[in-house]
C-alpha cells in the first residue's frame, strides 16, 4: 500500500520570523502511516486542530460583524433614535394638555389618555433614565400619586393581570394575597402560606407518592470485588491544575534546551531562537500552556517530524487542553455581543447567530415610527386637534384590549 500524507491544519506560521495565532500551518502524518492507521488520539488530536483552528475564524467574524454594527449604530441608527425622542417629547407635552383640560372626553377616554401618556413617558425613560427637563418630572409624580390612588381604591388583587387572575382562581388561591410586582421570594410565600392555611381547600392529599417527594435514589449496579466511589470533584481541579503546572514545565525545559540561542552557531538562527526564547519564558511566566504547545509544534515541523514524536500520554494531554481551549471559545463567540465594547447595542443580537442583525432591518422599523410622530406632532397642534386626539385614543383603546388577550406576564414578577 502506499504510503499517503496528510495535512492538519494549525494556527501557526512557518516563516520563522515570528509565530501568530491567525496563519495556518500544515503538520505532516507520516513515519509510514496512512490517514487509516493513526490512533484514535492522533486522529482526534488532529481534529480538535481544525475545530480550533475554525472557532477563531469564527471569533474573529463575530468581534469584526460586532465592531461594524456598532459603528453603523453610532453613525445612523442613534440619530434617529434621538430624534424619534425628541418627538416622543414634543407629542407628550401636547397630549399633557389634553390630560389638565380633557375637554369634550368621557371618563373612559380620559383614563385611556392617562394610560397612554404614561406608557410614552415610560418609553422617554428607558432611552434618557436621567431626565431632567422640569414639566416631565412634574409628570412623573403626577402618574406616582395617581398609582397610589389607584392601588388604595381598588380590592385586593385587582391590579393583577386578567390571565393571572384565571390562573389563581382556578387553583383555588385567594388572589387578595397576590398583587403585581411581588417578588418571587413573596409569591412563594404568600403560596406556601395559603396551602399550610387550608390544605383541603386544594385537593391534595398529601399521602400521594406523587406529591412532592423527591425520586427514589438510583439503583447501582451491583459489582464484584472492591466498591468504586465517585472522584471528588475538589480533588479532579487540583490534579488537572497539578497536571497542567508538569506539562507547562515540561514543555518548557524541553524547548529550552533546543531554542536556546547561546547554544546556536548560525547567527541567522541564533538571532531567531532568540526572539523565540523571548515567547517561550514570557509564556511560561505567565502559565500560557497555548503558546507554549504552538511553539513545540512548530519546533516538531522544523525537525521534519511527526505524530509519531508526540506520545500518547502528552496526546491526551493535548486533547484535554484543546478541548477546554475549544469550550472557551465557544464562551466567548457567544457572549461577544455581551461584553461591555458592545453592551449598549447588545439587544440587536440575533437570538440564533449571536451576530447582530442587518441595519437595514432596523432602520426599516425606525423610520415608519418616526414620520407617525411628526405627523402627530403636526397634527395635534393644528385645527382638527381634538378630533385626531379622539382617533388616536380610540386606536389606543383598541391596543388595550388585544394586549388584554395576549397579556405580558412580564408585569408580574414571580
Amino acid at each position: 500500500m502506499a504510503k499517503s500524507t496528510k495535512q492538519t491544519s494549525l494556527p501557526l506560521d512557518l516563516t520563522g520570523e515570528g509565530l501568530t495565532s491567525d496563519q495556518p500551518m500544515s503538520l505532516r502524518v507520516t513515519g509510514g502511516k496512512t490517514a487509516r492507521q493513526l490512533t484514535r488520539n492522533q486522529k482526534q488530536f488532529s481534529k480538535l486542530l481544525k475545530e480550533i483552528e475554525t472557532l477563531r475564524a469564527r471569533q474573529q467574524r463575530t468581534t469584526v460583524a460586532w465592531e461594524t454594527f456598532l459603528a453603523d449604530y453610532l453613525k445612523r441608527i442613534h440619530p434617529e433614535q434621538q430624534r424619534q425622542h425628541e418627538l416622543r417629547k414634543t407629542v407628550l407635552r401636547q397630549l399633557t394638555v389634553h390630560l389638565h383640560t380633557p375637554k369634550g372626553l368621557g371618563p373612559r377616554q380620559r383614563d385611556a389618555l392617562a394610560d397612554l401618556i404614561e406608557s410614552q413617558l415610560e418609553q422617554i425613560l428607558n432611552h434618557e433614565p436621567e431626565l431632567t427637563d422640569p414639566d416631565l418630572i412634574e409628570l412623573i409624580d403626577y402618574f406616582k400619586a395617581r398609582a397610589a390612588k389607584q392601588h388604595q381604591d381598588k380590592p385586593a388583587g385587582d391590579d393583577l393581570p386578567p390571565a393571572m387572575l384565571e390562573i389563581i382562581s382556578d387553583a383555588g388561591l385567594d388572589r387578595t394575597g397576590f398583587h403585581a410586582g411581588m417578588t418571587e421570594v413573596e409569591f412563594k410565600a404568600e403560596l406556601e402560606r395559603q396551602f399550610s392555611a387550608n390544605p383541603e381547600a386544594f385537593d391534595i392529599d398529601p399521602d400521594d407518592d406523587d406529591f412532592d417527594s423527591p425520586p427514589p435514589p438510583p439503583n447501582p449496579r451491583k459489582r464484584k470485588g472492591k466498591a468504586s466511589s465517585a472522584p471528588d470533584p475538589q480533588t479532579q481541579a487540583q490534579q488537572a491544575a497539578e497536571s497542567r503546572k508538569r506539562t507547562i514545565s515540561v514543555i518548557y525545559k524541553q524547548l529550552a534546551k533546543v531554542l536556546h540561542p547561546d547554544l546556536e552557531t548560525d547567527p541567522v538562527k541564533r538571532e531567531q531562537k532568540h526572539h523565540l526564547m523571548q515567547e517561550l519564558t514570557a509564556a511560561y511566566r505567565q502559565g500560557d500552556l497555548h503558546t507554549l504547545l504552538r511553539l513545540e509544534l512548530a519546533w516538531i515541523h522544523r525537525e521534519e517530524g511527526d505524530l509519531d514524536r508526540l506520545t500518547d500520554e502528552k496526546l491526551k494531554v493535548y486533547i484535554q487542553l484543546l478541548n477546554e481551549q475549544a469550550d472557551e471559545l465557544h464562551r466567548e463567540i457567544n457572549s461577544t455581543a455581551y461584553s461591555p465594547r458592545f453592551a449598549a447595542v447588545s439587544h440587536f443580537a440575533s437570538p440564533f447567530t449571536g451576530e447582530p442583525i442587518n441595519v437595514g432591518s432596523v432602520m426599516a422599523r425606525l423610520h415608519p415610527y418616526t414620520e407617525t410622530l411628526k405627523r402627530l406632532e403636526i397634527a395635534l397642534q393644528g385645527p382638527a386637534a381634538r378630533t385626531e386626539l379622539r382617533e388616536l385614543i380610540k386606536d389606543f383603546i383598541h391596543q388595550q384590549k388585544a394586549a388584554a388577550r395576549f397579556p405580558d406576564f412580564r408585569d408580574f414578577r414571580f
